[in-house]
Parts: structure tokens; sequence; C-alpha cells
């Protein structure tokens, strides 16, 4: 899975997934979002999607993030964590550290404007809760505004440091959300691309003529590298943006302390899973002709550098761990 090798090749901490257009609470949808991320690592997650409409499978708009690995250890879950409406609009996860230090994650997606009433955009899934449920006609847009600032103030006041992983689907800088939410007086949050670079963001949709998605963060993190990466590099049509965020100013550690690995998934209690993994392995194997691969370099060993032969086998050796994690999943009792 490419999301898979995107966490695995970055070593992410944190991803933040922005309309990922799953309805979890449709019956045909039988993983959880931690489950669609094959990961030794620990994964926690957390997502929101519209549910006042299970219609479909494939819903438009909905947020996600997962917390990966050793950093799990200082998630905080609250009640005030996703977007009160029921709408998706936001997820959250709150990291709290040591002495006193907290950050706030947040992914958020604004809806794309649409037309149409009877469509199923994110746009007139939000429009027609505010009028069949609230009877306001108020703009999907300012509504959304209004809530995000409001809350974004709420956990000012809880939270050390604010990080803000937006799809905007309006100029992050020229429109008034983008403005507010680097007011000096209020939220003072600073955009790192411009920060550290000193330019600003271009077009982050493959066929867009503006920047829509951004990352705003707290002035008091100390972001060492920033990256906005080609259209293609991510999962999207959107461009993935990459930022490296020191321990300490985040949670107040310099290193995440060691914890024990995690226990596998597969049990070889089960004999019926044991030769279900066997013989899904073996083919797996062959088909990939990983033998065969393994025979050419122990033939060629002695006609080829240490270090080209160090590294063969390691990404031999790596394929095969991929394959193994992988079936685990698929073998469960």
């Amino acid at each position: 899975m490419k999301l898979g090798d995107i966490i695995h090749n970055f070593q992410a901490d944190i991803c933040c997934f922005a309309e990922h257009r799953i309805n979890f609470s449709h019956g045909t949808v039988t993983n959880s979002p931690g489950q669609l991320f094959c990961q030794e690592a620990i994964i926690s997650t957390t997502q929101g999607h519209n549910t006042h409409e299970n219609i479909l499978q494939s819903q438009e708009g909905g947020t996600m993030m997962l917390t990966i690995g050793k950093l799990n250890q200082f998630t905080v879950t609250i009640d005030w964590d996703k977007d009160p409406t029921g709408l998706g609009r936001w997820v959250s996860t709150l990291y709290l550290g040591k002495g006193g230090c907290s950050t706030r994650v947040i992914t958020v997606y604004n809806p794309c404007y649409s037309w149409n009433p009877l469509s199923g955009s994110t746009f007139q899934q939000h429009r027609r809760l505010f009028i069949g449920t609230h009877h306001n006609f108020t703009c999907p847009w300012k509504w959304f505004q209004e809530d995000l600032i409001h809350q974004m103030k709420a956990w000012k006041n809880n939270s050390k440091n604010l990080i803000l992983c937006m799809d905007g689907n309006q100029h992050v800088y020229a429109r008034a959300l983008g403005k507010e939410l680097m007011d000096p007086l209020g939220l003072a949050l600073t955009e790192p691309i411009e920060m550290i670079t000193g330019q600003k963001i271009g077009p982050t949709f493959f066929q867009g003529s503006k920047p829509i998605d951004v990352v705003w963060a707290s002035s008091s993190l100390t972001i060492t590298n920033v990256c906005v990466l080609p259209v293609g590099f991510g999962a999207g049509n959107h461009h993935m943006f990459v930022l490296d965020i020191t321990n300490h100013s985040m949670i107040g550690v310099e290193k995440t302390p060691i914890q024990c690995p995690p226990q596998r998934r597969l049990s070889t209690r089960s004999p019926r899973s044991v030769h279900k993994y066997n013989t899904r392995l073996t083919k797996m194997l062959t088909q990939h002709l990983c033998l065969e691969q393994l025979h050419s370099v122990c033939t060629c060993a002695g006609f080829q550098s240490t270090t080209d032969t160090q590294r063969i086998l390691n990404n031999l050796d790596s394929k095969v761990a991929d394959y193994m994690q992988h079936l685990e999943w698929r073998c469960l009792p």
C-alpha cells in the first residue's frame, strides 16, 4: 500500500489526512482506520466523517489522524477532539509531554463549493444539515470558519502549542480564515514554509492555481525542516507536506523513551491461521522469485564488492519482511 510505504520511508510519527472520502459507518466498511495501514508499530487513530448521511461506502469529505509508534504514550483523548456537529470537519489529538509541555495537532477539511443542492458534495452535505436541523441558511464556509476559530481559541487555552493541517479549498493567505489564524493578537500561528524558506506556498492542487493546503504552527515550536513534495509522491492529487519538529519543543523531552516491542498480531496457537500464513507466504515468495534472487546473490558474491552484496541482501530482507507483515493482517484467527 502506498500510504504504508510513505509512513515507513519517512519514519512518520504523525500523519494527517483531509478528505479521506470513507464512510466508516457503512456496513461494507469492515476495517477500522488503523487496519488500513499494515505497520509493525503501534498505531492509534482518530477519524471523522459525516454521521448524519449513511448512504454509500464512499462519502465526500472526512478527516483522519494517525499516531505511530512511541509517540502514543503521550496521547490524551478528550471528548472535544472531534467536530461536535458530527460532520467530520476536523479531528485532533493532544500530546501531553513533560514539564507542562503539550501540543495539539488538528486536521481540518473545509468543503469545496458546490452549487447543486442534490449532490453528495461535502458543501451540500453541510448545507442540508444546517438548514434541516438548525434552520440556518448561513454559508457552510462562514459557519466552518466561525466554529473552527472558536474551537481553536478554546484549545489554545489548554495547550501550549497548536499545529493545524488544513485542506482549505480557498486561498490560505488571502482569505479571512488565514488572516485570522495569523492574527498576532489572536491565535498568532505561523506558516512554516514561508518562515523557513522566505517563499510562500505555490498551488497545492494538481490542477489548481493557488495554495489551498497549508500547515499552521505555533511560533514556540522548533521546526528544523519543511518540505512540500510534488503531486504523486503522496497518495492523492494534492501536494504532501512533511515537517520535522523537535521532540523537546513539542513534548518536552529530547528523545521518546524506548518501549517494549509491540506484540505480533499472528497467533501460532491457531493451526488454521499458521497453515494459511505459511501457504500464502510460500506462494508470495515464489511469485516474487525471492529464493532465486538469494541464490543469485550467493553465486555472484565472489564477483562483486561486499558493499553491493550487503545492499542487495538488505533490500531483499526488507521485501520479505514487508510480505510477512502484509500477510499477518490477512491470516488472523
